[in-house]
């Protein structure tokens, strides 16, 4: 008699922590990682012509940042510095709010990412998704673990694309930016970037323009 096939355990994004991925699917944190030390320390100085363009999002998000809401965030901030940096090409592009879902272990992963960019189709949806973006409102206790949410998605990628590369992502809280790479069963975690500043404004283009060229 043929053995019954295990229903996989179905867990959203938001209901993971790093600490149970580590546990679950053997993640190691490698703390210093080359990989992301090369990543996050790329040279991609803003254009000139678009300085105004970034001192203006910079002084509305010191100005506004503690009344606006994660939608307001992603509107008035993230997404015009995603635009203005044109994450976008003949062969990939940005998405938002796509699902996502994979089986991996003994469980069904599944979600919603908040921004993703991916190798796209020719009717411009997404296929291979190589880089995350997650946003949260402010520094809150919350049961949602940012880094935990955001590898979960990484994870569900890595399954789907079953290409051996890495893949990249980035969690928002309030002004600051922590960028993440996954590399095999292997992850690390960037020291986070404030962009109310000029200069790590500068950094996390650099950082962003990167990951688009890759």
């Amino acid at each position: 008699m043929k053995k019954e096939r295990k229903k996989p355990i179905s867990k959203s994004f938001e209901k993971w922590h790093h600490g149970e991925l580590q546990f679950e699917f053997g993640l190691q944190d490698l703390g210093n990682f080359p990989a992301l030390t090369d990543w996050v320390s790329a040279n991609h100085p803003i254009p000139e012509e678009s300085r105004p363009f970034t001192d203006k999002l910079r002084n509305d998000l010191r100005q506004f940042v503690n009344d606006w809401n994660e939608m307001d965030l992603r509107t008035y901030f993230i997404g015009p510095l995603l635009f203005f940096i044109e994450f976008r090409g003949n062969e990939f592009m940005g998405f938002n709010d796509r699902p996502l879902s994979a089986e991996i272990g003994d469980y069904k992963i599944h979600g919603y990412a908040d921004w993703l960019a991916a190798r796209k189709s020719p009717a411009n949806t997404p296929l291979e998704p190589y880089f995350f973006i997650h946003e949260y409102k402010k520094f809150r206790a919350t049961e949602a673990d940012p880094l935990g949410q955001l590898l979960a998605a990484m994870l569900v990628a890595q399954k789907l694309n079953n290409d051996g590369q890495a893949i990249y992502g980035c969690y928002v809280i309030s002004n600051f930016w922590h960028f993440v790479l996954l590399e095999g069963n292997s992850y690390a975690v960037s020291e986070g970037f404030d962009v109310s500043t000029s200069h790590e404004l500068a950094k996390v283009w650099s950082i962003l323009t990167e990951a688009k060229i890759r």
